[in-house]
């Protein structure tokens, strides 16, 4: 949506209406659909609103649409509509983590807290406070009841079991990191760094252990922790 303003005063406004897009069957889930949609997006950086539809039937289309940040207004005539707001307050709290972990990549800051690296992210970016476990294994434990599978969600945090180092031996801390959305995770390792959610459990730690994918956790249901629960 498009707005004309006067002052602070809004006088009108145009929604952007997204098609039909398209992507090859043998080039699905290589990350080539968020790239489109990124274009679309960026091609018109003062919209407010985008909207789209797009078959009930088709479970592939409807959740990729939900993984980038649409919303369902309604269903109608065997068609889901989606809605996507440029400024909702979710979505910024996403860009604005995403943008303050990616200024780290390739920094040794935070090797071994993975943990405090995606809270940071998200606390320090926008100047609020969550509250987590002491570890990745125990926060996952926390977010369990909304613990989901396959590719994550843009801004999601994505979790892994995986024995670490200890002066008692190796534990179970976990691991975890932050989703682009696109299947590519950024996280803190031997240094910030982006791997494929999946890829990362190909990585080997000090304890020569490999990680296991748990799943990942809305950044909703992140921020809905209670302090002590």
């Amino acid at each position: 949506m498009y707005q004309a303003m006067i002052g602070n005063d809004l006088v009108g406004a145009a929604i952007v209406y997204i098609g039909r897009i398209f992507i090859d069957s043998i080039y699905h889930r290589k990350g080539y659909g968020i790239r489109l949609m990124d274009c679309i997006e960026k091609n018109f950086p003062w919209a407010a609103e985008f909207h789209l539809d797009t078959p009930c039937w088709n479970e592939r289309t409807n959740a990729f649409y939900k993984r980038l940040g649409y919303r369902i207004i309604k269903k109608e005539d065997g068609f889901v509509f989606y809605r996507k707001r440029k400024n909702e307050p979710m979505e910024k709290l996403t860009e604005n983590m995403i943008r303050w972990a990616e200024s780290k990549l390739g920094s040794t800051e935070y090797a071994g807290w993975c943990l405090a690296f995606i809270e940071d992210a998200l606390e320090i970016s926008n100047q609020i406070e969550v509250f987590g476990g002491d570890s990745a294994k125990e926060s996952c434990e926390l977010y369990k009841d909304a613990l989901q599978g396959g590719v994550p969600e843009r801004g999601a945090f994505v979790f892994y079991d995986c024995l670490c180092p200890s002066e008692n031996g190796p534990v179970n801390w976990g691991h975890c990191g932050i989703s682009f959305g696109d299947g590519r995770v950024i996280h803190a390792w031997d240094r910030v760094r982006v791997d494929d959610y999946l890829a990362i459990e190909k990585m080997t730690a000090l304890t020569g252990d490999h990680p296991k994918y748990l799943g990942w956790v809305a950044l909703e249901r992140v921020l809905n922790q209670k302090p002590g629960v």
